[in-house]
């Protein structure tokens, strides 16, 4: 860890953690992580019915997922190689 009061252990541990802020955060995250699921199902039966069967959102996420690994971030997803990747999983 860097030294420097910023960073010590009690300002993280009291200063940061300590904050009503902080303790809201995981009954937010909850919250968001449950609604973006909920959509999931809703955006799978649109993607199929518009794209032959497919679920192109998800391939998209698999696409961005490697750029941004691969370090990446301004990665452009061509739609072609898109569904080609999906077709080629055969679901």
């Amino acid at each position: 860890m860097p030294q420097g009061p910023l960073f010590t252990e009690d300002f993280l541990n009291e200063g940061i953690r300590g904050t009503e802020a902080w303790r809201a955060l995981p009954a937010e995250v909850d919250a968001f992580r449950r609604q973006l699921q909920a959509t999931f199902p809703i955006v799978e039966r649109k993607d199929r019915e518009a794209f032959d069967g497919i679920y192109v959102t998800r391939e998209l996420i698999v696409w961005y997922k490697r750029a941004l690994d691969a370090g990446d971030s301004d990665a452009f997803a061509p739609e072609a190689e898109v569904i080609r990747l999906a077709q080629s999983r055969g679901d």
